[in-house]
């Protein structure tokens, strides 16, 4: 069962890197180097096979794939409530004067509220 749920997670994960990650096909590759010591390696590969994954490669473009985009997930969130609430501020703060229509429409709310 353990073998199965650990082909799952690989196929998954090939089927999002090749859907979201991978570069066209007619595009360059990219390489990424870094220098790690030898406990860390060692470290992360113990993680990536109890994972699951068939190397160290696959194990942390995977782990940083995942951590990049809760950063960026993160930042547009704050991006977007931030703008949100500048907005909604401006909307309170500058809003125009209520026309005809609408104060036709709160005479009719307030009548009809106290009919009750």
């Amino acid at each position: 069962m353990q073998e199965k749920q650990k082909a799952i997670r690989t196929d998954n994960y090939r089927t999002f890197v090749a859907n979201h990650l991978m570069a066209p096909v007619n595009s360059k590759q990219a390489r990424f180097d870094t220098r790690l010591s030898a406990e860390q390696k060692q470290f992360f590969e113990t993680a990536a096979s109890l994972s699951g994954f068939k190397s160290l490669s696959e194990f942390v473009l995977h782990a940083t794939q995942q951590a990049a985009m809760a950063i960026v997930t993160q930042h547009r969130h704050l991006q977007l409530s931030h703008k949100d609430s500048q907005l909604f501020f401006d909307a309170l703060v500058k809003s125009p004067k209520p026309n005809a229509a609408l104060k036709k429409a709160a005479r009719k709310y307030k009548k009809a509220a106290l009919a009750q």
